[in-house]
């Protein structure tokens, strides 16, 4: 009987997201069904037997969060599936009945104080013989893109002229979101996709996203790097300079990890012009904190 309550779960909760979260894409909804089927396993040997995902409280998400801390889970694991479980509560209208600070939990504060520059500001784009994996790398080198975001990319439809536009279906979170096109080397880049791939993304025609990361991963580990989210460092660190020149009509700065000030040596008006970068650039970067972009510039 209680099999059975778990399998009409399970069965539940893939409905809602074949109903309800068409917006992520395949590999982020894949990692979430993976994750949240294994959570209501777990509450099913604590004792819970839920037949339906709607049926979940608050008290199941406190009694994983302590499950996982018995186990002896590390901070960032647990804020990351609390992260998704938050996801399936406001799938089925429930998001109010979870506090909205993980601290409530009685989950520590994660550090965004990075303490290491790890961009990578100059790759040589001729180790990759494969063309596409190489306009992956350069999209990643010249808009700060994720990798899957740099291999899902669609000229014909990201190109707005003066912005690129990222469909949530490509984006971690399912986040749409758009990045300004500022440099030449951003619209020749634009304009060789259009000529030379045209519409379409940066995968092999009859292939699946799954084997040109293999590809990509592959022709990464060839080069040398371990892999090449440094690329996206780089592009946050020289977009917080243009920022930083725009909002002071040509009087900018460097990030901290760029060689400028660190933000307790800016000036208050300075200190202003920081924290609307920052902001801006946690926006154009796919984040919902600005905080986070301390990793990427410094402090």
């Amino acid at each position: 009987m209680r099999k059975q309550l778990l399998k009409s779960c399970i069965f539940s909760l893939n409905e809602v997201f074949r109903i309800k979260a068409e917006h992520l894409s395949f590999e982020a909804k894949c990692d979430y069904l993976h994750n949240l089927k294994h959570m209501f396993e777990e509450l099913h040997h604590g004792g819970h037997h839920l037949a339906d995902v709607y049926h979940v409280k608050e008290k199941h998400a406190r009694f994983l969060v302590s499950h996982w801390q018995n186990k002896g889970l590390g901070t960032a694991t647990i804020k990351n599936r609390l992260s998704q479980l938050r996801y399936l509560f406001n799938l089925v209208d429930k998001s109010k009945l979870l506090p909205k600070e993980n601290s409530e939990f009685g989950i520590g504060q994660r550090s965004y104080i990075a303490t290491e520059n790890r961009a990578i500001y100059e790759i040589d784009i001729s180790k990759f013989e494969n063309t596409l994996v190489a306009y992956s790398v350069q999209l990643q080198q010249h808009f700060g893109l994720r990798r899957e975001e740099a291999i899902k990319f669609d000229v014909s439809y990201a190109d707005m002229g003066e912005r690129i536009r990222l469909q949530p279906s490509w984006t971690k979170g399912g986040v749409y979101r758009e990045i300004p096109i500022t440099t030449l080397e951003q619209r020749a880049l634009l304009d060789e996709l259009k000529l030379k791939v045209g519409s379409g993304s940066l995968i092999p025609k009859a292939k699946k996203y799954g084997y040109q990361k293999r590809v990509y991963d592959n022709a990464v580990a060839k080069s040398g790097y371990k892999n090449l989210h440094g690329l996206r460092h780089a592009y946050a660190q020289r977009r917080y300079f243009e920022i930083t020149n725009q909002r002071t009509s040509g009087n900018g700065w460097h990030a901290p990890f760029s060689g400028g000030k660190h933000r307790d040596e800016l000036s208050p008006t300075e200190r202003k012009v920081d924290n609307e970068a920052r902001r801006i650039l946690s926006r154009e970067l796919g984040h919902s904190r600005k905080q986070i972009v301390s990793v990427y510039c410094g402090v």
